[in-house]
Order: C-alpha cells, then sequence, then structure tokens
C-alpha cells in the first residue's frame, strides 16, 4: 500500500469511528480513570483489602474519585440529553454532575474495575446542566490496551426516565398500560417464583421465532441458551432479593441467524414474579461493535504503521498533541512525555522552517510529500517526507495539524546509489560485445542492442516491431519461442544454439534467454564460430593422441608378453624347483603388469581401468599358472563399482598378486580346501581399503611385516608404504587377513 492510500485509509477510519460516535442514538462518554486508577493503587498499598468496605465507611472518598475522572469526549446525543450548548460545557469533573444516589453506584463502577472486570452495567440518574435528574442506564467498558492504566472508558447511557414515568402510570392504569404495552415493540414477560414463563405482553416472534403461546409453562432454561439462561438466574435471584432492576444482554440464533436482546429485570408487584423486558438490540450492537472495531483498527494503525503519525498545536512555537512509537523512534524520544515537552521548532534543522511549512500547510489546507532536514535527538539529520493537513474547530478556527512523517535518509540514499548503479550497469552492458534483443512472449522484437563493431552485419539492422520468424533462421525460430515460454514460466535461464550460413562460411551462435519482465525476456545472441572452431580443433588433436595413447599401451603391453614369454622359456631350462618357483613368480609380476596395459588399451577411459574386471583376469592367471583347481581353492572377489588409473592399479595389481601367490603356495598344504578372497571398497570419496585374505593354515607368528625378508612380502610392503603411500595390517586370528588403506591425493586436491 503507498503512502497515500495508507493516509486515507486511515481518514477514511477515523471518519467512520467518529460518525459512529457523533452520530450514535446512545448517549456516549469517553472518559479517563487513569487518575482514579492511581488512588486506588495507593489505597492497595496502604493495606485496604476491602475496597468496597472502606468506600462504604468513607463517601467522601468516592466523591473524591468522582472528582478524578476526566471527561475526556461526548457525543450530540449526550448534549441532548443534558441540553447543553456544546462539548465543553461537559468537559469538567464527572462529579460535577453526579447525583448523591448515583455515588453508590460510582462505587460499585470502581470496584468492578479494581477486580479486573472490563464492563460494568448498572441504573443511576444524574443532573443534567439544566438542573433536570434524568434516569439512566450506566454501561461502562474499557476497551483493549487500558486495562491496566484505565485511561481510555466507553460509558454508554440510554436515558430511561421515560420508561420510569411509564411503569409509574402503568400502576395507575394497568389496563390502559397493558393495552400500551401490546403496541411497543419490546416482549415484556413475567416468570412466577419458580422461573417459568406465567405472561407475556405484545406478539413479536422476533424475540423466539416461535409464537409466544407456546412458551408459557416453560421454564426459562427451556428457552435461552445456557449462559443466557444462567445469567437470567443469577441476576433474577438478586433482583428478588434486592427489588433492584439489573439489565443483561444475551445472544440468540434464529432460523440460522445471530440476534442480540438487551433483558431488564424487574421485581413484580407480587414480591416474587420476574418482569423482563426484552428488547432486539441487535442494530445497536453490530453499530456499538463498528464503533470499537473502527476504534480499535485505528488505533492498531496508529501503533504499529512504520511512519510517524503526529497531530500539532498550529503554533508558534507549536508542539505534539499526539504521537506514534515510529515517530518516537525516528526522532530518539522515548515517551510520550518527553516529545510533548518541546517546542516544534526544536526538531527542525534549520531556523525558520517550522514557520515556513506551518505557514504553507495554512495557505494551501494540506501538504503531501514535503521533504524537510530534522534533527534527531542526538544531533543527526533526518532527511523527513512530511504529510499534513489543517483541521478546524466548530467556529471555523485552526484547531490542529495531522500529519505523517517519513523518514526518508536511507530511501534518497539508496536511491542515489541506484542511479549510480544503474549507470556502472548500463555501461557495462552497453560494453558486452554481442546482440541484445528484448522479446515478448509473442515473438515480437522490442528493442535491441547492436554490437559497436560497425564491421558486425547486424549494426544495419531495424528490428523494433518485427516477429523473430522475420529475423532469424528457420531451425532457430522454435528454440527461441520454446525458449522464451520456458524462461518466462520456470524463471532460469535457457540456452541454445543455431547456425546461420554466411559470406564467409557457415557461422555458429549461442542464444542465451532470461526473463526480464512479465511478459519479456531479454535475449543475449554471441557469435560462436572461432570457439567452435576451436573446439573441434581441440577435439581431432585429442582424437589423435588417444590413437598415440593406446598405441603406447598396445606396445607395452606387447613388450611385457615378450618378457614373460622369454621368463616362461628361461624357466624350461631349469632343474631346480627353487629357481623354478622364482622365475615362475617373476613371469606373474609381468603378467600383473602386462594386464594393466591390456585392460588400458580396451577401455574407453585411457586415464582408468575397470579394476573389478581387472582383479578376476589377474586372478584367473594365476591360477591358471599354479596348476590349482579352483573348486579345491575358491576365489571370492568383491570390489565396487571402482576405477583406477595406471598409477594405483598397477602397484594393487602386483600386491594382489603377491598376496594370492603366497595364499596358493603356503596356506592349504597337502591339497587342503578353502577360500580367498580379495575385497577392494571405498571408505569416502578418495580413500580405498583392499583386503587379501584366506582361512588357510595362517602365517607363522615369527613373521613381522616390517622385517620380514621374503621378496614377495618385502614388495608388498615396499609397494603400499612408497607406491600406494598407505597402510598395511596384518590380522592372524581367523586365518590370514591383509588389510590395505591408500588414498587418491590427486582426486582430493582437485576436489578441495
Amino acid at each position: 500500500m503507498t503512502q497515500n492510500e495508507t493516509e486515507a485509509a486511515l481518514r477514511q477510519s477515523e471518519s467512520r469511528y467518529r460518525s459512529l460516535f457523533e452520530d450514535s442514538a446512545s448517549a456516549l462518554w469517553e472518559e479517563d480513570f487513569s487518575e482514579v486508577r492511581e488512588y486506588v493503587a495507593g489505597l492497595r498499598r496502604s493495606g485496604i483489602s476491602n475496597l468496597r468496605a472502606y468506600f462504604i465507611d468513607h463517601p467522601d472518598e468516592v466523591r473524591h474519585c468522582a472528582k478524578l475522572v476526566k471527561v475526556l469526549d461526548v457525543n450530540k446525543a449526550v448534549l441532548d440529553v443534558h441540553k447543553a450548548r456544546n462539548k465543553q460545557e461537559l468537559m469538567g469533573a464527572l462529579g460535577d454532575i453526579l447525583l448523591d444516589d448515583a455515588f453508590d453506584i460510582f462505587r460499585e463502577e470502581i470496584v468492578a474495575l479494581d477486580s479486573g472486570r472490563l464492563q460494568f452495567e448498572s441504573e443511576t440518574r444524574l443532573k443534567t446542566l439544566a438542573g433536570n435528574e434524568r434516569d439512566v442506564i450506566v454501561r461502562l467498558n474499557i476497551p483493549p490496551g487500558y486495562k491496566d492504566s484505565w485511561a481510555r472508558v466507553f460509558v454508554c447511557m440510554t436515558d430511561i426516565t421515560e420508561r420510569k414515568q411509564m411503569e409509574t402510570q402503568l400502576r395507575e392504569r394497568e389496563e390502559e398500560y397493558r393495552t400500551l404495552l401490546r403496541s411497543i415493540p419490546d416482549v415484556i414477560f413475567v416468570f412466577d417464583k419458580d422461573d417459568f414463563h406465567s405472561q407475556y405482553y405484545t406478539s413479536d416472534k422476533s424475540i423466539t421465532g416461535s409464537s409466544l403461546n407456546e412458551l408459557l409453562g416453560k421454564h426459562v432454561r427451556d428457552v435461552l441458551p445456557p449462559d443466557a439462561a444462567k445469567s437470567y438466574t443469577n441476576i433474577a435471584k438478586e433482583v428478588r432479593s434486592t427489588g433492584n432492576t439489573r439489565t443483561f444482554d444475551y445472544q440468540l440464533e434464529i432460523r440460522d441467524k445471530k440476534y442480540w436482546f438487551s433483558s431488564n429485570l424487574s421485581l413484580h408487584e407480587d414480591g416474587e414474579s420476574v418482569v423482563a423486558v426484552v428488547r432486539n438490540i441487535t442494530d445497536r450492537r453490530r453499530a456499538e461493535d463498528a464503533l470499537y472495531n473502527s476504534e480499535v483498527r485505528y488505533r492498531t494503525l496508529i501503533e504499529n504503521i512504520p511512519i510517524g503519525v503526529y497531530r500539532s498545536s498550529p503554533g508558534p512555537p507549536g508542539c505534539f498533541l499526539m504521537t506514534n512509537d515510529a515517530l518516537r523512534s525516528m526522532l530518539g524520544y522515548e515517551s510520550e512525555e518527553d516529545i510533548m515537552e518541546i517546542d516544534l521548532e526544536d526538531i527542525y534543522l534549520n531556523t525558520g522552517d517550522r514557520e515556513v511549512l506551518s505557514k504553507s500547510l495554512m495557505d494551501r489546507g494540506s501538504l503531501i510529500g514535503y521533504e524537510i532536514p530534522l534533527k534527531h535527538r542526538n544531533g543527526t539529520t533526518i532527511l523527513a517526507s512530511v504529510t499534513a493537513r489543517v483541521t478546524h474547530d466548530e467556529s471555523g478556527e485552526v484547531a490542529y495539524f495531522d500529519g505523517t512523517i517519513e523518514d526518508v535518509t536511507v530511501r534518497k540514499e539508496t536511491e542515489d546509489s541506484l542511479r549510480k548503479t544503474e549507470a556502472i550497469t548500463r555501461s557495462m552492458f552497453n560494453a558486452i560485445p554481442d546482440l541484445k534483443l528484448r522479446i515478448s512472449r509473442e515473438g515480437t522484437f522490442l528493442d535491441f542492442a547492436q554490437p559497436r563493431d560497425p564491421k558486425n552485419s547486424e549494426a544495419t539492422l531495424n528490428l523494433v516491431g518485427k516477429s523473430v520468424s522475420e529475423f532469424m533462421p528457420e531451425e532457430a525460430v522454435q528454440n527461441t519461442m520454446d525458449s522464451v515460454v520456458n524462461a518466462l514460466e520456470t524463471g532460469e535461464i535457457q540456452v541454445f544454439e543455431y547456425d546461420v550460413p554466411m559470406g564467409d562460411g557457415k557461422h555458429h551462435f549461442e542464444s542465451r534467454v532470461v526473463p526480464s519482465g512479465e511478459d519479456e525476456v531479454l535475449a543475449i545472441v554471441r557469435d560462436i564460430t572461432l570457439q567452435k572452431r576451436a573446439e573441434e580443433g581441440l577435439r581431432a588433436s585429442l582424437e589423435e593422441k588417444e590413437l598415440l595413447l593406446r598405441e603406447i599401451h598396445h606396445r607395452v603391453n606387447n613388450n611385457l608378453q615378450v618378457v614373460s614369454s622369454l621368463l616362461y622359456l628361461q624357466s624350461e631350462k631349469l632343474q631346480d624347483r627353487e629357481g623354478l618357483e622364482i622365475f615362475r613368480e617373476s613371469q606373474n609380476r609381468v603378467k600383473s603388469m602386462s594386464l594393466v596395459h591390456e585392460k588400458l588399451y580396451q577401455s574407453t577411459n585411457l586415464a582408468e581401468i575397470d579394476f573389478g574386471a581387472y582383479v578376476r583376469s589377474l586372478i584367473s592367471g594365476l591360477y591358471g599358472s599354479f596348476g590349482v583347481d579352483s573348486n579345491r581353492i575358491v576365489s571370492e572377489i568383491e570390489v565396487s563399482d571402482i576405477s583406477l588409473g595406471i598409477e594405483f592399479a598397477t602397484p594393487c595389481g602386483l600386491v594382489i598378486t603377491e598376496l594370492v601367490t603366497n595364499a596358493l603356495k603356503h596356506a592349504f598344504p597337502n591339497d587342503g580346501t578353502g577360500v580367498i578372497r580379495v575385497i577392494l571398497k571405498t571408505l569416502d570419496e578418495h580413500e580405498f581399503e583392499l583386503e587379501v585374505s584366506d582361512n588357510g593354515v595362517g602365517v607363522p607368528e615369527n613373521i613381522d611385516i616390517e622385517s620380514v625378508e621374503t621378496l614377495g612380502l618385502q614388495m608388498v610392503r615396499i609397494l603400499v608404504q612408497d607406491q600406494l603411500e598407505g597402510t598395511i595390517e596384518l590380522d592372524r586370528s581367523a586365518g590370514t587377513r591383509f588389510m590395505i588403506k591408500f588414498a587418491d591425493h590427486e582426486r582430493m586436491e582437485v576436489s578441495l
């Protein structure tokens, strides 16, 4: 909501509230009981616990409290009751217009408020300014926010003088009175001593929604809702015991609509029955609720809007009559009392600004968005936007100024910064050497900015008002329109490429489409021909290098196969068993390395191999080399979906070769059976764990992996510590289990 709309809403709320207050048919008083509150609190602090008994024993204290009540405002109905010429005649202390009998009711009002009640109702008499005495029903109500201070009390007085006089006349002329009662809109019920309906007067069915004859003989509980019936029972008991008249309001739902009724209970002449005068007060309650809600909304709005609201006297020098929290915070004052004490001229930065503003306001009647520097309490400067209007009293004289003050210091600074940022952004935008296009949802060019290069063929284009299909090649039109729709619906950038045949050959373009409004997008079109050609050249170069690398792996594999074959041929000439095993193990080691290059040569990814397939091929070769029956010694291979580069695959393959060879040779003597397991798994994204184990006879206790003298285990330790930069552990608890942990540090550094 804009500032003007907020002010209009405030004025409308205040106008509705004042209209309801001033034009209400009921006599409405707005009173201040705050000094009474302080006085009663003092009595409590002095040790008085029973306030009612104290006031009964000290009637002068009640009169003193009445003098402390200030009448803040009254409506026209109050002026009519008192025959007053204007409100000022009634703005004195409440005690000046109360009769002696009324002080007892006033005493009960104070006791009720002190007990925490927010509403009180009673019947009393008052004296008008003309000296006449009037019977009234007083309804006292404390609005939200004033429960503790009593600074705002609304009093509604219903003049029942005529009704009292009528009751006297009815007693004198009962038959005539009965006839009269049947003609008035109120319904009068008579309840016997047991609270059963015994009589009624009038035929208004809106009270109950059914024939009143049906109510005769029924108990009050059978007619009224539970809460209303309970209220009646308690009040009727009090009426019978005291003889006083009491009134209570209740609500009924009749034909799916809710109605409010006011029931005035009085004692029948027989001293036992109760007479209930019931009036439909739905319209009045709605008006009261509307008045209350209007006032609550008005006060809530005033206190919660983040803009300073004030009322001030015309001056000079002028002072604040009312301020809200936002204004006090803006100017650095903690309480309304503090800000009320200052002269308005003191908050203006420049001497005479207050006088200039007041004169301009008086001449025009109102000001909107008048910017002027003000002083914070701490001496800093605030740039304020003032909106104000003049309010006149009934005589036409200027009564006060109402207005708002908004701190626009930050906004002004932001606007300046935004202008600078916008200029920088515009400069940067213009510096982009691409074609910029604003395109509507329908595919019409709204605006464009062409590259500054005079050699660019787009420089002479005039696209505004044309459609996408008139400018872009056919194959790019649908992509463009799809990108426009997707960008507007998702809010995300859309990127696509297209080709355009040109004089020097085919050109490649990239279009980036981003939403720039509710129904339009910004498309940045870039010529990426050189980039595409460079990518194609790079791709061709990579393919050449890949072919070369495959050839290298193939040649290395062939060379290692030759070495393996030479070792095999040489071993054929050996008769020494120990020497033969040495040659065989050397041959297996060469095969392990050769197999890595073979897998890399066959792999689509020349950087890494599928380690699971590699391990299965490796162990199958070892079983064949040693002539081991795979049914006697079962191999179990568990390798996750892991790919390793040559720098890890080669040492891991050699480690597995040595450990599996060792198990095949020593773990299952005398043709024993068992299982050899090879497990490789990832511990996290960059760390691996290799486990080679068997359930054979186990490694002797005197073998220490750190000081072992056998060549195979020495190679394992060196490969793990130097090549893999990992750790190795030996577990002898169930057969033999080697656990090796290592990390791919290069991958770790890349991810960091």
